[in-house]
């Protein structure tokens, strides 16, 4: 039997986007972050002005949850601080982030110093008092640095990885703590 007089055409489409053609789709949290942090280094932009320098075609939800997380991390600031919702509000780094005196991870690690009192702390609080929702896993590499350090130590050393285990500060933190703060 002849096919060729069977009448079924099949039209096929090009599935991949052309915008992406070519180019790396970064997703990750951490490659987003680093991006912003580069275009905030130039001059202070709006949230839709650092969408189109990414490439996006608007604010997406990711954008503004990356954009809130480095305000929370006080790694970047508002150009009108009295005004968030201003239509005119920009964002831009922190000074002594464009001085290049402080890493991302030393901030953090002195934001998360920073929420320590005379109390013992769980992951999941420090996380709560950092504004987040979970423990996620820049926090469980910032508590081995600083037990590493001996910024913090465990309240039940013999069970490093108990359900139940809290953090305190210890001297050495007290004092990085104070002489940050």
């Amino acid at each position: 039997m002849d096919d060729s007089n069977l009448g079924i055409r099949f039209n096929l489409k090009e599935t991949s986007r052309p915008e992406s053609k070519g180019k790396k789709v970064e997703s990750r949290p951490e490659s987003l972050t680093d991006r912003i942090l580069l275009n905030l280094e130039k001059e202070p932009l709006s949230k839709a002005e650092l969408a189109i320098n990414l490439g996006h075609r608007g604010v997406s939800g990711q954008l503004n949850k990356v954009v809130r997380n480095l305000l929370l991390e006080e790694m970047i600031e508002l150009t009108i601080p009295g005004e968030p919702k201003s239509r005119k509000q920009k964002y831009k780094l922190k000074s002594i982030i464009k001085g290049n005196q402080l890493n991302k991870t030393e901030m953090f690690s002195d934001g998360v110093l920073s929420e320590f009192g005379d109390d013992a702390l769980s992951k999941n609080e420090l996380a709560k008092r950092r504004g987040y929702k979970k423990v996620f896993g820049q926090l469980h590499e910032t508590v081995r640095l600083l037990l590493k350090e001996k910024f913090i130590k465990q309240t039940i050393p013999e069970t490093p990885k108990s359900r139940l285990q809290k953090y305190l500060l210890t001297a050495a933190g007290l004092k990085r703590r104070n002489n940050k703060g």
